[in-house]
């Protein structure tokens, strides 16, 4: 493996703290849906999801949230708070990065296969080199493919 892919697992695993003993079998697309699911089932249990979906936040702010969240009574392990933080800073790269050029809507639009969203992904970063990074840009193509993938059910994203 070249020096610049190990480069680029290294950066994604460093994107992504609750994956460092992650197994091999657990793909980004697969944590980032364990993250989705996580997120939809704890943070329901007290408020609408709606709510922390209408936020724009990096990793650092989700997780002084969750911080506070678990102050004021909400039962979330560590993994589950990794999951969950994980999930919603995917979110957000897809958010703050891509509608740069395109709405949400414009992307929404489309359903497309891992393999499609790596293609997609890749001629959009070479458009835009200083706006998304390779890290970045693997975070976006699993998001993507979870929420837009043939076999994404209705998201409500």
């Amino acid at each position: 493996m070249k020096i610049a892919s190990w480069f680029a697992v290294a950066v994604t695993a460093t994107f992504l703290s609750g994956a460092a003993v992650a197994g091999a079998e657990d793909s980004l697309v697969d944590r980032l849906e364990r993250g989705q699911k996580t997120f939809e089932s704890t943070c329901s249990a007290c408020h609408e999801i709606d709510k922390p979906l209408s936020k724009d936040m990096g990793r650092t702010e989700w997780e002084a949230l969750l911080v506070q969240m678990t102050g004021r009574g909400a039962d979330i392990s560590g993994e589950d708070k990794a999951l969950i933080v994980d999930y919603l800073t995917a979110r957000f790269a897809f958010s703050s990065k891509c509608t740069v050029c395109h709405t949400k809507e414009q992307v929404y639009d489309r359903e497309q296969t891992l393999a499609d969203w790596e293609k997609t992904v890749a001629e959009m970063a070479r458009k835009q080199p200083d706006l998304i990074s390779d890290a970045e840009a693997r975070v976006i193509i699993a998001y993507l493919t979870l929420v837009l993938g043939p076999a994404a059910s209705s998201t409500g994203e």
